[in-house]
């Protein structure tokens, strides 16, 4: 969410700009290469994707075909993380949650579903 004059709403590849100026997600050395954050206090650096919906769920209209996209999404891209959190507005999370809970069965990495 952006603020725009009538108020906060949805900005395509705003999130996504935002977290790369934040040295927590972003390390400026490599800023333009890839998306990598500083060294934790161990020497370890996360190297990070965002998949970005177009156009944007509103979270208050969601529906199975959202939940079935979310979840194939998560699957064609499970050999390539070791963990996904899902960012989700809340009026439909708990639902969003369940559905993900069935569709995902057995796995070995986590899946988050942060509500904002």
């Amino acid at each position: 969410m952006a603020q725009t004059e009538r108020g906060y709403a949805p900005v395509k590849g705003w999130m996504e700009s935002y977290l790369q100026t934040l040295t927590q997600f972003q390390d400026q050395d490599f800023k333009g290469e890839k998306r990598i954050t500083s060294p934790s206090i161990y020497g370890r650096r996360t190297e990070w994707d965002f998949v970005e919906y177009f156009p944007l769920l509103d979270s208050s209209s969601m529906s199975a075909d959202d939940w079935d996209r979310i979840g194939k999404d998560i699957e064609g891209r499970y050999d390539q993380y070791d963990g996904f959190v899902v960012l989700h507005g809340t009026d439909t999370m708990g639902y969003t949650s369940s559905a993900l809970s069935f569709m995902l069965e057995n796995l070995s990495k986590p899946v988050i579903i942060c509500g904002s």
